[in-house]
């Protein structure tokens, strides 16, 4: 199976035809004459302020949005996570409730919500995995933890534990007779984030419990591919037996003055 994976594409086209034209001509270039059987994306796909007007907009739901921005055939399915940027100053419980309503829709999956998507061989599982400071926290480094997560209206979140709930659904969703791929938003692993190599004070340099989560055994026994992206930083490396990838796409090229949608292509 050939699968291409994207990640932090932030559309930013709600009521906006010429970005969404000029984004289907980037990824009509990039995916033309390839064979593609899945294609996965690591969150920070829409900002949050889509969920609140989709209903308004002829793009009525991210699924069919989605669908139509990737213009593939609608027998490839897209399997994607939930980012930072999806949830940023909205009501996290609201988010998901709306994303539940429409995953699955157009063959998209969302796995927030399902927890996993097999096809063939291949069994898909993961989340945002955890909710970073774009949610105003305090910083947090090295896996220390801070409850004051101001935009959120569940009371007394706490970023460890809804961590611990992401990790759990990883966990329960792993098909031991597939090949298992780990497709999160935050990185699950301190070797992925670049800014722990080369900006140590950064704050993205928190973690929330998850930074040796690779080296969970149940992980490393079944999971073949770790894909992540949130850091906008690109690394590829292997962490035991898992070949590991953050996307490290940086912003669309017409929005932010860049110069490509980047993407990563394996087989499994």
């Amino acid at each position: 199976m050939h699968i291409i994976a994207f990640s932090d594409l932030h559309l930013y086209f709600i009521e906006n035809d010429f970005i969404v034209d000029t984004y289907k001509m980037y990824l009509h270039n990039k995916l033309k004459d390839k064979k593609i059987d899945m294609v996965l994306i690591s969150g920070d796909i829409f900002e949050s302020k889509f969920i609140r007007t989709c209903q308004s907009s002829k793009y009525n739901n991210p699924c069919k949005a989605l669908r139509e921005i990737f213009e593939l055939d609608e027998s490839i399915p897209i399997v994607c996570c939930l980012g930072n940027h999806e949830f940023a100053y909205e009501d996290i419980t609201l988010i998901h409730s709306q994303y539940k309503k429409y995953t699955g829709q157009n063959n998209v999956h969302y796995l927030d919500v399902c927890g996993s998507f097999t096809k063939d061989n291949v069994n898909v599982i993961g989340n945002v995995f955890w909710y970073d400071n774009t949610l105003k926290s305090v910083p947090a480094k090295d896996d220390v933890i801070v409850s004051n997560w101001l935009d959120s209206s569940i009371e007394d979140f706490i970023p460890s534990i809804e961590c611990e709930k992401c990790k759990q659904q990883i966990l329960e969703n792993i098909k031991p007779n597939k090949d298992n791929i780990l497709l999160t938003h935050c990185v699950p692993h301190k070797d992925l984030n670049w800014f722990t190599i080369y900006e140590p004070e950064s704050i993205y340099n928190q973690y929330s419990g998850s930074a040796h989560f690779l080296e969970n055994e149940i992980l490393q026994k079944y999971v073949k591919w770790a894909i992540c992206g949130h850091t906008h930083k690109y690394i590829t490396t292997t962490i035991g037996n898992i070949n590991c990838v953050n996307i490290g796409n940086d912003y669309f090229s017409e929005y932010h003055n860049k110069q490509d949608i980047k993407c990563f292509e394996f087989d499994v």
